[in-house]
């Protein structure tokens, strides 16, 4: 049974011979499948890329109620050619074509994959493709070291384009699966959020970490809340819950005092009875003391 390649075509100069890439392939046994980003579609001649590989061209989604298209599982995924937009769109995770859906899809199956840019050094000097060629490698993606050209340029290297190169790399690369490859379990790594009682949510930047029953309850959070990262109104409620406690305690400790004194100096003061006393030191209600607290809260903005 052959052995099945997506190869997807981006709309960069080298798009056109995609087919040299399909007779490559078909002369090793594989069984190649094109799929073109929308760009893509218009740098390519959909019919002859249709004879060469006996697979339809496609370049989008299917519509709701039609029959799927009984493409089989791909054995290895090439990019190529690869445009900056492409690259750096796979490596933050955008799937808004169907190209990069089933690219996204692929690498999360541990299906080996490998990109062929073809990018000019403007795009390929900015942080953004850089940090998404590292984020691809990171995830066991080959993102070939193709040397970038200069601006409007790069008509000199299209017929040297390394098809070949990328269909020698698939071989070498070995199918792994979601459970075998660290880097491909669910992480908790990226924007998290904590779920308040109250419906709101904020946006953490340190992984999340469980807090005990009692301070989840006491700050009136369920689940988890991160660490000590940038978070304004985080801050706020710790300072609102520490000074509603500080409160609290310094108003017990006032009646307290009063009381002894006012034992110890029954001839100065006016004579408390021990009913009196005990209703003097129970804790004033929630709206006092949230009174006081606000009030000290204001202070401190």
């Amino acid at each position: 049974m052959s052995r099945v390649v997506y190869l997807i075509v981006c709309g960069a100069g080298p798009a056109p011979h995609a087919g040299e890439f399909i007779a490559a392939a078909k002369a090793k046994g594989w069984d190649c499948h094109v799929i073109t980003t929308p760009a893509g579609r218009g740098f390519v001649d959909v019919q002859a890329l249709e004879e060469a590989s006996g697979n339809l061209v496609i370049s989008e989604h299917r519509r709701p109620g039609t029959p799927r298209r009984g493409r089989p599982p791909a054995d290895a995924v090439v990019i190529a050619p690869a445009s900056a937009n492409t690259i750096c769109k796979l490596g933050a995770g955008i799937a808004d074509t169907y190209a990069l859906d089933i690219a996204s899809e692929c690498i999360g199956l541990g299906v080996p994959m490998v990109v062929v840019p073809f990018v000019n050094s403007a795009l390929a000097g900015r942080a953004p493709y850089q940090r998404a060629v590292t984020a691809l490698n990171d995830e066991g993606v080959a993102v070939l070291g193709i040397e970038p050209h200069e601006p409007k340029q790069g008509g000199e290297q299209i017929t040297s384009f390394p098809w070949q190169a990328a269909l020698e790399r698939i071989g070498s690369l070995e199918r792994t699966h979601l459970s075998e490859t660290p880097y491909l379990q669910p992480r908790r790594t990226s924007t998290w959020r904590t779920q308040l009682s109250s419906g709101c949510s904020f946006g953490l930047r340190r992984p999340l970490q469980p807090l005990s029953p009692p301070r989840s309850r006491r700050h009136g959070c369920s689940g988890f809340v991160g660490g000590s990262g940038p978070n304004p109104t985080g801050s706020s409620m710790g300072r609102l819950s520490r000074l509603t406690r500080k409160v609290s305690d310094a108003e017990r400790s006032r009646q307290s005092s009063e009381d002894s004194t006012t034992l110890a100096t029954g001839g100065r003061f006016k004579f408390h009875s021990q009913e009196s006393i005990a209703r003097r030191r129970q804790p004033k209600s929630k709206k006092v003391i949230l009174s006081l607290v606000l009030e000290k809260f204001l202070l401190l903005l």
